[in-house]
């Protein structure tokens, strides 16, 4: 099986801090085209114009928020078979079954460390293209 390389990233979150603390970890990655996203509703916009290999998506947004914005992607024939990884810090088992049982890829728990945040999104790129969309 053909790995292929991990080209482009949209990360999406309503909190400031979260995207810059993002930028500061995704600095390694400089080959990778990465877009940022405030809101559901313009990662939606965003996906659509570029057609990431990957998507982190907060769970937690005003207005619309991750679940919806993962629906969303499902629907859309060019999104569809993009993995989405979950930003949250809402990781109780109850919790976790329920982002599994939606098609969730993985999930990577706020806060996390910007030293290794390049390392952990590489390491789910390549379980994603070992076995696919198995959680």
């Amino acid at each position: 099986m053909t790995k292929a390389n991990l080209n482009s990233l949209l990360i999406v979150d309503d909190d400031s801090d979260i995207l810059a603390i993002a930028k500061y970890g995704l600095q390694k990655l400089a080959n990778i085209n990465i877009k940022y996203c405030h809101s559901g509703e313009e990662a939606i916009l965003e996906a659509l114009a570029h057609k990431p290999d990957l998507i982190l998506l907060d769970v937690t947004m005003p207005e619309m928020d991750g679940i919806t914005v993962f629906h969303v992607i499902k629907l859309l024939p060019t999104l569809s078979n993009t993995p989405v990884i979950f930003l949250t810090g809402r990781v109780q088992k109850e919790e976790l079954n329920h982002y599994a049982k939606l098609g969730i890829f993985d999930v990577i728990i706020k806060p996390f460390d910007p030293l290794t945040f390049s390392d952990a999104i590489l390491q789910l790129w390549d379980k994603f293209q070992m076995h696919g969309a198995a959680f």
